[in-house]
This record gives structure tokens, C-alpha cells and sequence, in this order.
């Protein structure tokens, strides 16, 4: 294993802040062969910035800032730091889907979400391109609804959608939940569109090589998750249960989820499995996500 994980490799939770910026200025200009941090800001931003390499936008896929605000979360960032951008729900999920509710009004919701040759999913896009840029993002993630199946249409527009990018630009991740993804069509599409397919590692392997996009959400090593449409954790409120659960009688399984705390042997076990990428990010989602990524950073020192 390659000792860099990002700037604050060797991190403990309870190392002293001195330390952690001791460790940072080491490793800077180190290879990057593990980036490790968390789905949003569990803390404030400039002290997020002073214990991990990388995050994952959140509030990106719900409302997209404006550009300044961007620019701004870029300039305070410091040198090495990477943003990886969940991409706006309007190109994923379609118009009538309950994450909206954040959003507002939206004009003519039948034409957002499964990748549509529309002009709202070709804006929702390029939307989503500005704050990469702004960003200067590396990654933006793709996370679709459980209720985006490989049908013939989804595949053929999935498939229109990412021909023609400049990879050089971006990597794409692309997390799928719906039922019906069998290996051998999640090798193809990912194969052809040039995607890494994003997985939480304690529910499958992806079937993408070499590079890893691993998003730990939470849930028991072993169990299986509550319905993958029902919706995400708030990142403004982390203990809050997704809106749609409760209504769809799953709350308590989405406290379970949510709420789960890596133990010592899940990391090792999560360790394990990084070993086998030449290049892993690897972003927490469970409400215990600042502790458990620094954890994970000490065991992979």
C-alpha cells in the first residue's frame, strides 16, 4: 500500500490540530493513490479543509450554488485539496421525484432526469459543468433513482448522453440502484460511456477495474439497505430520517442505516478492498463520517 492518503495521512482522530497540518505540508506533491473524506461538509468548511483531501459536494445535487459561492469554497481550499461534484438531480431523476421538494417549481418536469435527449437535461448539465469548472472538479457523480432500470431507453439515452465528453476534463462515477443492473450490462455501459461504477464496497464489488469511487453509506456490513429510492440523509441535518422514508414505513431501518458506525474490523475489511485499485476514493455517508474517515486515514498510514 502506498503510505500517501492525502494530505493528512497518519491522521487520528485525536492528533492534535498542529500535527495534521504537519502531516499535510509532508505529503504535499505526494502520489495521490487514496483519497479519503466524506458525502458533504459534516463540519465547518475551513476545518474540514485542515483534515482531508477531498470532498464530495451534496448540496450540488440538490440546488446548484451560484457560481461565486464556488469560487469562493475553491479559494479557501488549500493547494491539492479535491472537490468531486455530485451532479445536479436534473439530469438523474425525473421531474416528479421527492428530492425536488428542496428545489421548487419546475417547468415542464417531464422532460428532467434518466439522461433525456431534452434541452432541460442538455442545461441541467452544462449548469452542473460551470460549478465543476468553478470548482475545478476532477470527479462529478452520477447517482441515479432505484426507479432507472436498464430498459432499452435508458440505456440508449445513458448512453447518448456521455458520448462525446472530453475525458481528459473529468472522471465520471456512476452509481446505480435500481433492480436489474446485472454485471454483464454494467460492463458494457460503463465500458462504452467510460464510467467508473461507484458502489458502496460493503454491498458489492463494482465491476469497473483499476480505479475505485467507493461511498460508504452506512449500513451494517452484511444487511441489506432500505429501498435505494427512498431517498438520502440531509446534510444540514445529519440525524434527520429522508422525508419519503417515513412515508414509506422505513425509518427505522434508515436510522439503522444511516447511523452505523464503522467498527475496527470494517475498516480493515474496507482497507482490503481498497488494496486491490491503483487509485480509490473513498467518501463516508453515515452520520458518524467525520470519525470514521479519520479512522480509516490512521489505518491506511
Amino acid at each position: 500500500m502506498n503510505p500517501h492518503v492525502g494530505p493528512v495521512s497518519g491522521a487520528a482522530p485525536d492528533r492534535p490540530l498542529q500535527r495534521i497540518e504537519e502531516i499535510r505540508k509532508e505529503s504535499e506533491g505526494a502520489e495521490m493513490r487514496i483519497r479519503i473524506g466524506c458525502c458533504g461538509f459534516p463540519l465547518r468548511q475551513e476545518e474540514y479543509y485542515k483534515l482531508f483531501p477531498i470532498v464530495e459536494t451534496q448540496s450540488t445535487f440538490y440546488k446548484l450554488p451560484s457560481a461565486v459561492s464556488a469560487e469562493r469554497w475553491r479559494q479557501q481550499a488549500p493547494r491539492g485539496f479535491e472537490f468531486s461534484v455530485k451532479a445536479w438531480q436534473g439530469i438523474t431523476h425525473q421531474g416528479d421525484s421527492p428530492t425536488y421538494r428542496r428545489y421548487g417549481h419546475l417547468e415542464k418536469p417531464e422532460n428532467y432526469g434518466y439522461f433525456k435527449p431534452t434541452d432541460e437535461v442538455r442545461r441541467a448539465w452544462s449548469q452542473t459543468d460551470n460549478i465543476c469548472r468553478s470548482l475545478g472538479a476532477r470527479w462529478v457523480l452520477f447517482q441515479c433513482p432505484g426507479s432507472f432500470g436498464p430498459t432499452d431507453e435508458n440505456i440508449a439515452n445513458l448512453l447518448a448522453f456521455f458520448k462525446g465528453f472530453v475525458r481528459s476534463k473529468y472522471r465520471f462515477a456512476w452509481e446505480p440502484r435500481g433492480e436489474g443492473w446485472t454485471d454483464a450490462i454494467l460492463s458494457e455501459l460503463c465500458r462504452k460511456a467510460d464510467l467508473v461504477h461507484c458502489v458502496d464496497p460493503f454491498a458489492r464489488e463494482p465491476v469497473t477495474k483499476g480505479v475505485a469511487y467507493f461511498r460508504l453509506h452506512g449500513c451494517p456490513p452484511g444487511e441489506n439497505p432500505p429501498p435505494a429510492e427512498a431517498g438520502g440523509v440531509s446534510r444540514s441535518s445529519p440525524l434527520s430520517i429522508p422525508p419519503l422514508a417515513e412515508a414509506r414505513g422505513h425509518p427505522a431501518n434508515f436510522v439503522k442505516m444511516y447511523s452505523y458506525e464503522y467498527t475496527k474490523k470494517d475498516l480493515e475489511f474496507l482497507r482490503d478492498k481498497c488494496a486491490g485499485f491503483r487509485e480509490v476514493r473513498c467518501l463516508f455517508n453515515n452520520t458518524s463520517m467525520h470519525k470514521n474517515a479519520l479512522e480509516f486515514m490512521a489505518i491506511m498510514s
